[in-house]
């Protein structure tokens, strides 16, 4: 089901974005599509089995370099078990030179940021080895992820968050450096996509040509 879902929304995605630029806005819309598509079987996750589901993205601290920023994934708290989480599925990489940008990203100032507002308990971070299907935070070797959290009613435990996708490249030193464009009048911009996380858990699109609030 989680694979179909990716299928469909990146199709309708990128057949969306990708015809009014070059390969950067062809994966900006891929990417979008794949993160989306995680979201919203996240939430459908927290429904079907009636607990959180949270979806996690590597740190740019995570020890696979190639992951930082790129790798998605999908756990769920298991009931049997307090403090345990499932891994939901394997993760997916997303397209080359597409990261996710935290909120305290280094880069340009005109790059919006993820943000991440969260209610009560409901944390920014999460220590987990994933993608084992048990797994209790804080018993691996420092691995990071960023979190957003859904509760079993479905709702987003991070209300009108903001999730950020740019372009970007890895540096020798592991660090990840945004890029910018010509945008043809003279000025470089840089290229991003992304969604806002609505309370009731759906998704509001945009991209590098709409208003970001």
């Amino acid at each position: 089901m989680v694979v179909a879902i990716i299928a469909l929304v990146t199709g309708t995605a990128g057949w969306a974005l990708s015809g009014g630029g070059g390969s950067g806005h062809a994966s900006l819309a891929l990417a979008q599509g794949t993160v989306s598509a995680v979201f919203q079987s996240a939430r459908m996750q927290a429904m079907l089995k009636g607990t959180m589901a949270r979806v996690i993205i590597a740190s740019e601290t995570s020890p696979d370099v190639s992951r930082r920023l790129r790798f998605i994934g999908i756990v769920y708290g298991d009931l049997q078990k307090s403090g345990c989480w499932i891994a939901a599925d394997d993760g997916v990489l997303l397209p080359e030179g597409v990261f996710f940008v935290p909120p305290q990203a280094d880069g340009p100032a005109s790059l919006p940021r993820s943000t991440c507002p969260v209610l009560p308990g409901t944390p920014l971070h999460m220590s987990v080895s994933y993608p084992d299907r048990h797994s209790v935070p804080g018993a691996d070797s420092g691995q990071d992820w960023y979190v957003y959290q859904f509760g079993p009613d479905g709702l987003s435990q991070n209300p009108n968050a903001r999730v950020v996708l740019a372009m970007g490249s890895i540096k020798g030193d592991g660090a990840i450096t945004f890029l910018l464009e010509n945008s043809g009048t003279g000025n470089s911009v840089p290229l991003y996509t992304g969604f806002y996380l609505r309370r009731s858990g759906t998704l509001t699109l945009f991209n590098d040509e709409d208003a970001v609030q």
